[in-house]
């Protein structure tokens, strides 16, 4: 209890002495040891707020200045971006259409056999890719085989007058091991006409991240002449 109210050295706050001493006064100058904040006036405290109100009368300024170019900026950057993707798809789907466009060919005799005429059909393809490649729109090769299968469902399942078939023109043959074995290739539609002795066929693009031998979906419908979804 006597050590709590036994005397301690303080510094007055006013006249800068140091004395030890229990007393809450200065014994010089008789300031109290004790500072106390002074209380901000009324007219402090409406000055303090007046100047947040003006920071914020200000921002808002700035911010109603500033904000129809940054949004005039968005839009003009939305606007070009969506032309770039409209014109990016024009171009493409006028490519697609080209690549894919249609090819007719008749039997290399009268009369052909169903089989002749699909043999007929994979050397016109075969002749086909050369050409593509010649010109450098194909870069992958060489061809190692041109396969033709009879699709089994759609409207041009095999009938005695007409047959679709999806054909490969195969660059490289992956062997059954660790992974599973299959081929990889040009994606080609047909149709051929047993009757008549005559074929179509015509390229077609899958769309990414399909198989090469998956080619039910091309990115863009080939002509009706060879489209196997008709």
């Amino acid at each position: 209890m006597q050590a709590a109210f036994a005397p301690k050295e303080q510094t007055c706050p006013s006249c800068g002495r140091a004395e030890a001493t229990a007393s809450r006064n200065c014994p010089h100058c008789g300031s109290s040891y004790v500072v106390v904040q002074p209380a901000l006036s009324k007219r402090a405290k409406w000055s303090i707020a007046g100047g947040v109100v003006l920071l914020l009368l200000i921002a808002g300024g700035v911010w109603a200045l500033v904000s129809p170019s940054i949004n005039k900026t968005k839009r003009n950057t939305a606007e070009r971006a969506a032309a770039a993707k409209a014109e990016f798809i024009r171009s493409e789907r006028a490519r697609l259409t080209a690549d894919q466009r249609l090819h007719t060919a008749r039997g290399s005799t009268v009369g052909e056999s169903p089989a002749a005429l699909v043999t007929d059909l994979q050397n016109a393809i075969s002749a086909d890719v050369r050409t593509r490649m010649n010109v450098g729109t194909l870069t992958k090769g060489p061809i190692e085989s041109i396969n033709c299968q009879a699709v089994t469902f759609g409207p041009l399942v095999r009938n005695a007058s007409r047959g679709g078939y999806e054909c490969l023109a195969v660059t490289a043959t992956i062997k059954p091991g660790v992974e599973v074995g299959g081929q990889i290739g040009y994606p080609f539609w047909a149709v051929v006409n047993y009757r008549r002795g005559t074929f179509a066929w015509c390229k077609v693009n899958p769309k990414p991240g399909e198989m090469a031998t998956q080619t039910r979906e091309p990115v863009v419908n080939p002509p009706a002449g060879c489209d196997l979804h008709l």
